[in-house]
C-alpha cells in the first residue's frame, strides 16, 4: 500500500472514530492522556535515542524539552480536564433577551498538526 493510501485509510479510521461521539466523553479523554503518559514512561529511552539520532539532540535537552514537557502537559490536562470541559456561561445581548448562552469545549474533528521541526515529540 502506498504512503498516500495508508494516510487516507488512517484519516478515514480517525473520522469514523470521531463520528461515534466517543471522543467527547471525559472517560475517553482521560484514557488517552493516561495512555500517552504510560507510553512516554515506558519508551523514554527510545524517545531520547530517536531524538539524538534524528536531530543530534543531547539527552538532557531532549528529556527537558520533549519528555518532561509532554509528561507535564498530560499531568496538567488530567488534573484540569473536568474544569476545562465544563460549559461556561456567557452574557447575551439585550436584543436576544431572555436568552442564555454558553461555551462548550469539545472536539470538532480530525486535525492536522503542523509544528516546529526542532520539538517533534512534544508537539
Amino acid at each position: 500500500m502506498a504512503e498516500e493510501e495508508r494516510a487516507s485509510a488512517l484519516v478515514k479510521e480517525l473520522r469514523e472514530c470521531f463520528n461515534t461521539g466517543k471522543t467527547k466523553k471525559y472517560e475517553w479523554r482521560v484514557s488517552q492522556l493516561e495512555n500517552i503518559l504510560k507510553m512516554v514512561e515506558q519508551r523514554e529511552n527510545d524517545i531520547l535515542s530517536a531524538l539524538h539520532k534524528d536531530l543530534s539532540k543531547p539527552q538532557q535537552e531532549a528529556f527537558i524539552s520533549e519528555v518532561s514537557l509532554t509528561k507535564g502537559s498530560c499531568t496538567l490536562a488530567l488534573k484540569e480536564l473536568k474544569r476545562w470541559m465544563m460549559p461556561q456561561k456567557v452574557k447575551t445581548s439585550m436584543t436576544t433577551f431572555p436568552s442564555s448562552a454558553e461555551i462548550v469545549s469539545e472536539p470538532l474533528g480530525v486535525v492536522l498538526v503542523i509544528s516546529t521541526w526542532n520539538y517533534p515529540f512534544s508537539m
